[in-house]
């Protein structure tokens, strides 16, 4: 994953094939990208929770930034297996920027949003505008 995210795409693959070769795991291909995804996935969250450390200067804070979303954007091309569906959750609380890190991972994906708060709503028949202050489990 390192090898990939310095430019050296060419020297990864070198080395998991030579690694495999030594290993004696033909199949070792089969599950080399959920972990490089997920390595991808680490190094893309601490990078994003350095960016919000207020103990370092704001150009450290925005290197931070921009270096997550490398991160993040290896760990989507390592998703990009066409034979087989993908579905990506975003979820937390309110008003955590759920609906803006879904527009963002469309627009590095070109996957669509469903917005479940949308889908209850048209469901019910309701406009996608419209508010309603329901008690707590008795709302759509």
């Amino acid at each position: 994953m390192d090898l990939d995210f310095f430019g050296c795409a060419h020297l990864s693959r070198q080395f998991e094939s030579a690694y495999a070769a030594a290993a004696r795991d033909p199949a070792m291909a089969t599950l080399l990208p959920f972990y490089k995804c997920y390595r991808a996935s680490v190094r893309g969250k601490v990078e994003s929770l350095k960016s919000e450390e207020q103990e370092i200067s704001s150009a450290d804070r925005q290197r931070a930034s921009l270096q997550a979303l490398r991160y993040f954007c290896l760990a989507t091309r390592y998703t990009e297996n066409r034979r087989k569906p993908i579905l990506l959750i975003v979820c937390g609380l309110i008003a955590t920027g759920k609906s803006t890190v879904a527009g963002l991972l469309s627009n590095l994906t070109g996957f669509p949003v469903f917005s479940s708060d949308q889908v209850r709503k048209k469901l019910a028949g309701m406009a996608p505008t419209s508010r309603r202050t329901d008690k707590f489990q008795k709302g759509i």
